[in-house]
């Protein structure tokens, strides 16, 4: 078991390779502590209003597409307080090592692609001002 590294509250660190050598094996499994989501929520401004967050970006939804290239899964997966934008690649087979760096083409293709369609709405986004749900 990957031992986990506490570490207290989120700041910038120009290097992560010594605290996570391995995304995958290191990071992923620190992020998806409980305790550690929450701190990434506290630093981003984001919690249980998340779902206010969604239904403000939602509002933009054909410009955010439009600039994706793509359409996009809104999801406020209910009995939760997130919710997600999120796009999907069928037919795949995650455990076929020769598809991997087509896969992660892909995935850096799309990811890339939502950073800059959510940039300057999620910038936009004023937690006091929001009605949220």
């Amino acid at each position: 078991m990957t031992q986990h590294t506490h570490l207290g509250s989120l700041k910038r660190i120009p290097d992560i390779s010594g605290i996570w050598p391995d995304e995958a094996r290191d990071f992923t499994p620190w992020l998806a502590l409980p305790e550690n989501l929450a701190l990434l929520a506290e630093a981003l401004g984001i919690g249980p209003d998340a779902k206010g967050f969604l239904t403000f970006l939602e509002q933009s939804r054909a410009d955010i597409e439009e600039a994706c290239g793509f359409s996009l899964t809104w999801d406020y997966m209910e009995g939760r307080d997130g919710g997600r934008a999120t796009v999907e690649r069928r037919g795949v087979r995650i455990s076929d090592e020769a598809q991997w760096p087509d896969q992660h083409r892909w995935l850096f293709s799309k990811l890339d692609s939502m950073r800059r369609a959510f940039h300057s709405p999620v910038r936009a986004l004023d937690p006091d001002s929001l009605a949220l749900i």
